[in-house]
């Protein structure tokens, strides 16, 4: 069909594309209107993992939200996190009681508390087509479902900023859940992380109590078996072995501690090669390829390199202990007796020295402030609805109109079959021509 033909034939029936053009224009705009204006305000949260405070100046990997993130975990996963713990019903249930958003709303226009009613009826209609009966709603649990379903949380590229969007119907609601989760949100990390430190604190106390019940057990009965046997000093060189054989059993209880962490560490490496979990064979190819594969290889090398070091350290501390141990025992009764005694007062007051020292670290975490969320942009209250945009819907409205007017004119063409020229009916009729009467305008 050639474009002059088209263009004939869409005059010929430009008043109905027109008609139809100008009445979508007319009920779509007049459509915004009646739809519900949403409102969106964004809050925006930096979420910075604070570094634990050492006194044995130990090197491990740095934690957010208490969650380990070594160097091999993916920055998706704290991400992910975040935006998990965010969403959830411990945040989303405080946000609804704050603000009272489960407290039925207090419409005045009369259209739309009709709406309202309507919307309900629909609601219930549907619920009950779906399960054949209906359930009583908990208006809280509505509300905190609702916060959930429309509360956003998206990572700025690249950093540890996060940000909250909410949508709302009216601007000061949408402004106010931002900054009421954001808030929430850092005070439960915050409460947290206090509860964690507090427990750790009093099971160390508890610990530490018991270690030092043990020293004065310890030095009670050194003390008394010097007395019943009237021993005053020891000799000097079974004091040196005494105490060497102290320092290798606390030596090698660090030792095993350390292997145990290490023993940890290779198997999360290797379950982390592996693709995780039962579906590590379906998963492998997904999570682990290029670089990140060939890091976690490394890093699984190191680990197996570090804990079979720590194994032959073991190994060698143990030897040095039964050697010692064995020339202890060639030593007369009473004086091997001692001996033991005052072993296992120095592994005591050793024992309580490390453990005080954890208490005195707990007792420093319980007590400082340190938050790892902090909001630094809170929300605005909006000035204009993010939908609907009106210019938006008349544009599409417009655009479709027209095709919808396009396809009809060419479809009713297309069923025409009434001849209206004389070329036309000499095709049709397959005669020739011999006349034409002139149209007269009477």
């Amino acid at each position: 069909m050639e474009l002059l033909e088209l263009l004939k034939i869409l005059g010929k029936y430009r008043a109905m594309i027109l008609v139809l053009v100008v009445s979508s224009l007319v009920f779509t705009v007049a459509m915004t209107y009646v739809v519900e204006e949403r409102y969106e305000s964004s809050a925006l949260v930096l979420v910075r993992p604070q570094a634990k405070l050492k006194f044995a100046g130990a090197q491990g990997d740095k934690e957010t939200l208490d969650f380990p993130i070594p160097r091999v975990v993916p920055f998706e996963a704290m991400t992910k996190t975040v935006a998990e713990v965010m969403r959830s019903r411990a945040v989303t249930e405080e946000v609804v009681r704050r603000l009272g958003l489960d407290k039925p709303s207090m419409e005045t226009v009369w259209w739309k508390i009709w709406k309202r009613k309507i919307k309900s009826f629909l609601s219930d209609v549907s619920t009950y087509l779906k399960y054949g009966r209906l359930e009583e709603v908990d208006p809280f649990d509505e509300a905190t479902q609702l916060v959930q379903n429309l509360l956003s949380v998206e990572p700025t590229k690249d950093t540890y900023v996060f940000q909250i969007t909410f949508l709302a119907k009216f601007p000061e609601l949408a402004a106010a859940v931002v900054d009421t989760a954001a808030d929430v949100f850092a005070e439960y990390n915050l409460e947290m992380s206090r509860k964690e430190s507090t427990i750790a604190r009093e099971s160390i106390e508890e610990q530490a109590k018991g270690s030092e019940a043990a020293v004065a057990t310890a030095r009670e009965r050194m003390r008394a078996y010097k007395d019943e046997y009237g021993i005053v000093e020891l000799d000097k060189e079974v004091e040196t072995k005494v105490d060497t054989i102290a320092q290798l059993k606390i030596d090698l209880e660090k030792v095993e501690r350390s292997i145990a962490g290490a023993s940890a560490k290779v198997a999360a490496l290797e379950r982390q090669l592996d693709g995780g979990g039962e579906h590590g064979s379906r998963a492998r190819p997904r999570l682990l390829a290029g670089s990140l594969r060939e890091e976690i290889t490394y890093e699984l090398v190191v680990a197996r390199s570090d804990l079979d070091s720590r194994r032959a350290e073991q190994a060698r501390l143990s030897a040095a202990i039964d050697e010692y141990a064995a020339e202890l025992e060639q030593l007369p009764v009473q004086q091997l007796d001692l001996d033991r005694l005052r072993l296992d007062l120095a592994v005591a007051e050793d024992t309580y020295r490390f453990i005080r020292k954890a208490l005195d670290e707990a007792r420093i975490r319980e007590a400082e402030e340190t938050r790892e969320i902090r909001v630094i942009a809170p929300g605005t209250v909006p000035d204009y609805p993010v939908r609907p945009i009106k210019v938006y819907y008349a544009g599409v409205a417009f655009a479709l109109a027209l095709l919808l007017g396009l396809v009809i004119a060419l479809l009713l063409e297309y069923l025409n079959f009434t001849i209206e020229t004389p070329e036309g009916a000499q095709e049709a009729l397959e005669l020739p021509l011999l006349a034409t009467f002139p149209r007269l305008d009477v």
